[in-house]
C-alpha cells in the first residue's frame, strides 16, 4: 500500500551512456581519460612529501604565492596571460585534443590514409580577439591623426601671405570680380527668404482651455442668466449701459445661456420616432389615397388642426371682413403688436403648481413659453443645489398638467398658430421624463383614476350632462400624452396597459347621448390606431364602436346598413329606428365635407354639442368613422377573421361614395379569399392498428438463457454479459481497496497521534517532576533559613 503510486530506477549519468554514435570500446576509453585527467587536475597542494611545484594546480606552488581574497594575484602582463578571463580552460583544450585523436582513429578504422592537407583556420581565442580589436583602434587612432596633421600644413600654406596674394592675382587675371553682384540672391533664395519669413509669422500654438464638466457649465449658464436679468432691469429702469451690454448681444447671449440638454426648441417635434412609430404628415389633394391610413385623429404631431376650429365656410367668411386694404393693415398691426407684446426675462421662479405656472405665462406670448421653460431648467440645474432636482420633478408634473389643462380653455385668437409652441412644450417634457420618469409615473396614474372615476359616473348616469367630463380635450389628450411619452408596443407597461384598458372600457361601457359620446370615442379609436401600429393587437372594443358609429351615422336611408353590423347587438337597438338615427349624416353633406378634406380637430370637442352645426358635425364623424375602418382594416389585414369583421362595413362605405376607402377594403377582401385556405385533417399515411399476439415458448428451459435463433446475436449476449459481470467485479475490488487504504489511513493517523501525545505526556510529566523537585528543595531550604534564625534569636 505505501509503495502506490511511485516510481524508483538509477539514473545512469556515466558520460557516452546516451551516445549512439560511441560503441563501447570507445566509451570507455573516453571514461578512462577523463578519470586520469579528473585525479591529474586535482593538486595536492598541502603535500608535506611533494616538494615539486609543478604538482600544483595550475601553475602555482611554493610558499611564495600572493593572494587577494582566495584569488591569485600575477605580476605578468594583462594581456600576456589570462587573468581576464580571456583563455581556454585545460578542460577545453583537452577536449579538443580528444576530438582531433577520435577524428584520426575513426578515419584509420575506415582504411584510410591521414592526408596532409592545410589545416583548418584555428578559432580565435578571447585573447586574440581583444589584441586584434586594440591593435586595430591604434591603428585607426593613428590614421586619424595623420589625416589631421595634413589639414593643418594646408591650412597653414594657405595662411602663408604670399600664396595668398598668389591667389588673389591669378582671380584677378580670371575676370572681374564684383562681391555686391555675386552677393545678390536668386530666385530660390528668394523663395526660401519668403518661406522663412512666413514662417515667423506663423501664430504659436497657445494652450487650450481644460473641458469643463456639467456642473461648472451649468453654473456659467445660470450666472450668464442672472447678469442679463439684471443688465435687462436696469435698461428697463434707464440705466445707463456699456456697449458691450447692449440689447442685441443681450439676446444672443440669452440663447447661449439657455440649457441645450433639455432639447432644442427651434426644431420640430419629432415624437413617434422616439418610440418606432412613423411620424404624421400632412397630405395634399394630389397625394394617392391610401396615405390617408398614416394621418389619423389624435397622431403623434400636433399640428394646426390643433387650435383651427374654423372650417374652409368660416375662412371665407373671415377673408371677405377683410377684404379692404384698410382693414387688412389694420388687422396686420394688431397681430404685429400682439406678437411682440413682450420678450421673455432671464430669472423666474421654479413653479410649483399649475397656477403658478399659468401666472409666469400670462405676461407673455405663447411663442415664449419653450424659452422660459429651458431658463428655468437652466437657473435651477441639479447641480446648483440638492433641493433643485426635486424641484424639476415638480416641474415635469406640473409641465404635463399644464399641456392637458390648455386644450379645455378656448383661446383669445383662434387664428394665432400655437402648435410649434405645444410641439416645444411637449418635446421638453420628454427630455425631463427620462431623468424624473418616477415623479411623471405617478402623476399619469393619478390622472388615470381620475378618468376612471369620470367615466364610472357617466357610465351610471342617466343625464346628457354626465358625458361631459368625458368628452372634455383634457380627458382625451390624456390618452395621446400617454403614447407620446412612453413605449406603447410592450406587452405590459405599467402606464400604457391600464390606459388601453380604459380606453376599450370607455368604447364599449360608455353610453352615446350625444354628437360628443361620438367623437370621443372616435378619438379613443384613433389612439388606439396609434398605440397597436407595431404590436397589431386585436381589439375588439374598436369594430364593436366603429359599427355603432356607422349604424347611427350613416345617412338615410338605412336599408343598404347590414343587420349584423352590430356584433354584440341588445335587444333594445334597433338600428332602423328614428331614436337610433338621430345622429344621422346627410349625405350631401357627407360629400360636400369629403371633397373638401375637412377633418376634425380635438378642439371640435368644445363646439360638437352646439345645435347650430350639427349637420357639419355628423358628416365630419361619419367621413371619420370611414377613414379609421380603411386604417384598422390595413392594421389587421393578416389576421384570419379578417373577412368577418370587415365584410359589414362595405356597402355603407360604398353607398356614400368614399371611394378610397371602398376601393382599399374591396381590394383588401378580395385579397384575403383568395390566400385564405379551408381547414383540414392532417395529412399523413394510414397506419395500421398494432395487433400483439403473446409469445409462448413450446421448448422452456429454466438452464437456457436465450431463445435466439441467431448465433452471432447470442455470442454478443454472453459477450455483454460477461463484460458487465466483470465490471461489477471490478467495481467492486476497488470499493474494497479505496475502503482499506482508509482504514489504514485511519489506524495510521491514529497512531501517530496517539504517539505525539504519549510524547508531549512524558515531557510534560518530566518537566512537572523537575519542578517539583526544585519546588521541595526550596521549601526545605526556606525551613532551614527559618530554624537557623530562631536559634539564632
Amino acid at each position: 500500500m505505501y509503495q502506490k503510486n511511485r516510481v524508483g530506477g538509477v539514473v545512469d549519468r556515466r558520460f557516452g551512456e546516451n551516445d549512439v554514435s560511441m560503441n563501447p570500446e570507445e566509451k570507455m576509453l573516453e571514461r578512462f581519460t577523463r578519470e586520469r585527467q579528473m585525479k591529474a587536475s586535482k593538486g595536492s597542494l598541502f603535500n608535506l612529501d611533494d616538494d615539486d611545484d609543478d604538482t600544483y594546480a595550475d601553475g602555482m606552488g611554493g610558499s611564495e604565492l600572493l593572494t587577494h581574497g582566495g584569488r591569485a594575484l600575477e605580476l605578468n602582463d594583462d594581456f600576456d596571460e589570462g587573468d581576464l578571463g580571456l583563455t581556454l580552460s585545460d578542460d577545453e583544450e583537452t577536449q579538443r585534443e580528444l576530438r582531433e585523436i577520435r577524428n584520426k582513429r575513426k578515419r584509420l578504422a575506415e582504411g584510410g590514409e591521414i592526408e596532409e592537407e592545410e589545416e583548418a583556420p584555428k578559432k580565435k581565442t578571447r585573447e586574440e580577439i581583444m589584441k586584434e580589436v586594440i591593435a586595430k583602434s591604434k591603428m585607426y587612432k593613428h590614421e586619424r591623426q595623420m589625416a589631421r596633421q595634413e589639414d593643418q600644413n594646408e591650412i597653414d600654406k594657405l595662411d602663408d601671405r604670399e600664396v595668398f596674394n598668389d591667389l588673389m592675382s591669378e582671380l584677378r587675371e580670371a575676370g572681374s570680380f564684383n562681391p555686391k553682384e555675386s552677393a545678390q540672391p536668386g530666385d530660390k533664395d528668394e523663395e526660401y527668404e519668403q518661406q522663412v519669413r512666413a514662417f515667423a509669422f506663423d501664430k504659436r500654438a497657445v494652450p487650450t482651455d481644460r473641458t469643463k464638466t456639467d456642473d461648472e457649465i451649468a453654473r456659467e449658464k445660470a450666472a450668464k442668466l442672472q447678469e442679463l436679468e439684471r443688465k435687462r432691469l436696469a435698461r428697463m429702469n434707464g440705466e445707463e449701459v456699456s456697449d458691450d451690454e447692449s440689447s442685441s448681444s443681450s439676446e444672443s447671449e440669452a440663447e447661449q445661456a439657455e440649457a441645450p440638454e433639455y432639447g432644442n426648441v427651434d426644431e420640430e417635434l419629432n415624437d413617434a420616432e422616439a418610440f418606432g412609430l412613423k411620424q404624421a404628415t400632412k397630405h395634399s389633394d394630389s397625394e394617392d389615397e391610401e396615405d390617408d391610413d398614416e394621418d389619423i385623429m389624435g397622431n403623434y404631431e400636433i399640428d394646426g388642426d390643433f387650435h383651427d376650429f374654423s372650417g374652409a365656410e368660416e375662412a371665407e367668411e373671415e377673408a371677405e371682413e377683410v377684404k379692404t386694404p384698410a382693414k387688412k393693415a389694420k388687422a396686420e398691426k394688431a397681430e404685429k403688436a400682439v406678437s411682440d407684446f413682450k420678450v421673455a426675462a432671464y430669472t423666474f421662479e421654479c413653479p410649483e403648481s399649475v397656477d403658478d405656472l399659468i401666472n409666469i405665462f400670462a405676461d407673455y406670448p405663447a411663442k415664449e413659453y419653450p424659452t422660459i421653460i429651458d431658463r428655468i431648467l437652466t437657473l435651477y440645474h441639479p447641480s446648483l443645489d440638492k433641493e433643485n432636482k426635486e424641484k424639476n420633478s415638480v416641474l415635469t408634473n406640473v409641465l404635463a398638467e399644464y399641456i392637458l389643462v390648455a386644450g379645455d380653455s378656448k383661446p383669445e385668437n383662434p387664428d394665432k398658430d400655437i402648435s410649434i409652441v405645444l410641439n416645444k412644450l411637449i418635446s421638453q417634457l420628454q427630455t425631463l421624463a427620462g431623468k424624473y420618469n418616477e415623479s411623471l409615473s405617478e402623476f399619469f396614474r393619478e390622472k388615470l383614476n381620475e378618468a376612471e372615476s369620470h367615466l364610472q359616473k357617466s357610465i351610471e348616469s342617466k343625464k346628457p350632462s354626465a358625458s361631459k367630463s368625458t368628452q372634455s380635450p383634457s380627458y382625451l389628450f390624456l390618452f395621446t400624452l400617454i403614447g407620446l411619452i412612453y413605449s406603447t408596443s410592450d406587452h405590459f407597461h405599467q402606464i400604457v396597459t391600464p390606459a388601453s384598458l380604459l380606453i376599450g372600457q370607455h368604447l364599449s361601457q360608455n353610453k352615446i347621448r350625444n354628437l360628443g359620446d361620438l367623437f370621443s370615442g372616435l378619438y379613443l379609436c384613433s389612439n388606439v390606431l396609434s398605440y397597436q401600429r407595431l404590436g397589431k393587437r386585436y381589439v375588439p372594443e374598436v369594430v364593436q364602436f366603429l359599427a355603432k358609429a356607422v349604424a347611427m351615422l350613416a345617412p338615410e336611408p338605412a336599408e343598404y346598413l347590414p343587420k349584423d353590423i352590430l356584433i354584440v347587438q341588445s335587444q333594445t337597438e334597433d338600428i332602423a329606428s328614428a331614436g337610433y338615427r338621430k345622429f344621422a349624416a346627410s349625405a350631401k353633406d357627407v360629400k360636400k365635407m369629403l371633397k373638401r378634406g375637412k377633418r376634425l380637430a380635438l378642439r371640435d370637442a368644445l363646439e360638437i354639442n352646439n345645435g347650430d352645426k350639427s349637420n357639419k358635425f355628423s358628416a365630419l364623424l361619419y367621413n371619420e368613422t370611414c377613414r379609421l375602418i380603411g386604417a384598422f382594416f390595413t392594421l389587421w389585414s393578416d389576421k384570419l377573421s379578417t373577412i368577418e369583421m370587415f365584410t359589414p362595413f362595405v356597402k355603407p362605405v360604398t353607398v356614400t361614395n368614399n371611394d378610397a376607402v371602398a376601393t382599399k377594403i374591396q381590394k383588401l377582401l378580395k385579397f384575403a379569399q383568395q390566400t385564405r385556405e379551408p381547414l383540414l385533417l392532417q395529412a399523413h399515411r394510414p397506419i395500421p392498428i398494432a395487433s400483439n399476439i403473446p409469445k409462448f415458448e413450446e421448448n422452456y428451459s429454466v438452464d437456457k438463457k436465450s431463445y435466439d435463433p441467431d448465433q452471432g446475436r447470442q455470442e454478443i449476449s454472453k459477450l455483454k454479459a460477461a463484460i458487465k459481470k466483470e465490471r461489477k467485479g471490478a467495481l467492486r475490488e476497488l470499493r474494497k481497496d479505496s475502503q482499506f487504504v482508509a482504514r489504514e489511513k485511519i489506524a495510521d493517523r491514529r497512531a501517530h497521534d496517539k504517539a505525539y501525545h504519549e510524547k508531549m505526556a512524558r515531557l510534560v510529566n518530566s518537566i512537572n517532576t523537575e519542578e517539583g523537585a526544585e519546588k521541595n528543595k526550596y521549601e526545605r531550604e526556606r525551613e532551614t533559613r527559618k530554624r537557623k534564625n530562631k536559634q539564632s534569636k
